[in-house]
């Protein structure tokens, strides 16, 4: 769909033909890469799916239980609060507001 847009827009350039012939020649070789990278990324996702199949059910279990946890930053007495520490310099995107 994209290529087709590209198409569309860039047929109309008025040069020599040799600035189309270099454009379809860039077209190709940009489907070629797409089409590869495609290609593997579907074997991956293929490679994945077989993985799992071939998985035995006590680690299936494992990985369907496992739980991921987020730790937030706590304050503690040895470390010095600096939630109200400010930089000494700041750039002049923001200064504009805060004047």
């Amino acid at each position: 769909m994209v290529y087709y847009k590209l198409e569309l827009r860039y047929s109309r350039l008025r040069g020599p033909p040799i600035i189309h012939e270099f454009w379809m020649v860039i077209m190709d070789f940009i489907k070629e890469e797409v089409r590869e990278a495609k290609k593997a990324q579907r074997e991956a996702r293929q490679a994945r799916k077989k993985a799992v199949e071939e998985m035995d059910e006590e680690t299936k279990a494992a990985y369907e239980k496992m739980r991921f946890y987020k730790f937030y930053p706590v304050q503690t007495l040895d470390v010095r609060n600096i939630s109200q520490v400010k930089p000494d310099f700041h750039t002049g995107a923001h200064t504009w507001w805060t004047n």
